[in-house]
């Protein structure tokens, strides 16, 4: 009885193995892509990244005005432009600024706390993924020391929490450095073709 279930088990092991090579081929998110859901906190988590990426940029943008119109004494503003041009004009940046600065803040927490969630959701699919598979198990398969309970639950615990930072941690930063990079060009180039 127990050739026959080492026999299934190498044939039950030769087949996985054949599923893992297959599945190696693809990258670590895209193989995580079916457990994130809901899909809605996917789209938020993108769009808060874009805009805590677009915003340093802009925000420079807002600065350098201000900071041009504090190089030039305020003499001569008042000569030229009248005697509450350089206020109004140092309270309509300071007035975008703090735009910027609010959607940025609400960005990094709708970012952070989006992120966090398909992590948990992650997490916790393949940890009851990975708990149906071992209860499928026949009684034999628990006698290796590969396989014994403490190395079990340890691996379900420690590494199932490891495909969180894969599936998180690593995609939020991308999608803000890819759209500072583009908002800064479009900066760059609106106001120096």
């Amino acid at each position: 009885m127990l050739k026959k279930a080492d026999e299934r088990d190498k044939g039950y092991q030769a087949q996985v193995d054949g599923i893992a090579t297959e599945k190696a081929k693809t990258s670590p998110f895209a193989k995580l892509i079916p457990y994130n859901k809901p899909v809605y906190a996917i789209v938020i988590a993108f769009v808060a990244s874009a805009n805590n990426g677009a915003a340093m940029p802009v925000f420079g943008v807002f600065l350098s005005k201000m900071l041009s119109l504090l190089t030039l004494p305020l003499e001569y503003w008042r000569a030229t432009e009248g005697p509450d041009y350089v206020k109004d004009n140092i309270n309509y940046y300071c007035f975008w600024m703090l735009v910027i600065a609010l959607m940025s803040g609400i960005g990094s927490f709708l970012q952070r706390y989006m992120f966090g969630t398909l992590g948990n959701n992650v997490t916790t699919q393949v940890r009851e993924k990975l708990y149906k598979g071992i209860l499928e198990k026949n009684i034999g398969w628990f006698d290796s020391r590969d396989n014994a309970p403490s190395v079990l639950t340890s691996t379900m615990a420690k590494d199932t929490s490891l495909i969180n930072g894969v599936s998180t941690e690593s995609v939020g930063p991308q999608i803000e450095g890819n759209c500072a990079v583009l908002v800064a060009l479009g900066v760059a180039l609106w106001f120096c073709w």
